[in-house]
């Protein structure tokens, strides 16, 4: 009877400790609401990749409603644009919050926010300053955490844009 009475209180106890340790999707929210870009600031019909790190390549995809994705980081454009085409990228991406965020353009400044994971138990929602230098390419340089008095941290990433058609589809749950 012991025996069984501990298996029930491992049984419990681990599924409570689990329940704390994983991210549910709603432990934070975004800060900004979209708003629509009219601009001719930067171009959007495409997406904007930079190179980092030896030979990895992240992406921006932004989007004239506001939204932007941020499509992690990939080895190959040709790849990329291989997944957009079949559906696999959006598919991949689609209900994953850290996709998913919303930027603001204000003459030539932009921030982009996005929430990101912080160890395995939740998320917090980022901004990222940067400077569009032209209609091609855009500069970051800091970004803070949204809800927090955390001083900002250097995130300097060039990215240049690449025109591309079709781009995959904004929506998503996550911003109304």
């Amino acid at each position: 009877m012991k025996r069984i009475l501990y298996s029930v209180l491992l049984v419990l106890l681990f599924s409570q400790m689990q329940s704390c340790f994983w991210m549910n999707e709603e432990d934070e929210s975004f800060y900004y609401k979209k708003s629509p870009y009219y601009g001719n600031e930067m171009k959007i019909n495409g997406y904007y990749y930079s190179a980092f790190f030896e030979d990895w390549i992240s992406i921006l995809i932004y989007y004239q409603n506001g939204v932007v994705i941020d499509g992690g980081a990939v080895k190959s454009l040709c790849r990329l644009e291989d997944d957009i085409i079949s559906g696999k990228f959006y598919e991949s991406r689609k209900e994953n919050i850290e996709s998913w965020g919303v930027f603001m353009v204000d003459g030539f400044n932009i921030i982009r926010e996005s929430i990101e994971a912080v160890g395995w138990t939740h998320r917090i929602s980022f901004l990222y300053y940067g400077e569009i230098l032209n209609d091609t390419t855009i500069q970051f340089y800091t970004k803070k955490e949204t809800y927090s008095n955390a001083k900002e941290q250097r995130y300097e990433r060039l990215y240049y844009f690449k025109e591309f058609s079709p781009k995959p589809d904004s929506t998503n749950v996550f911003i109304k």
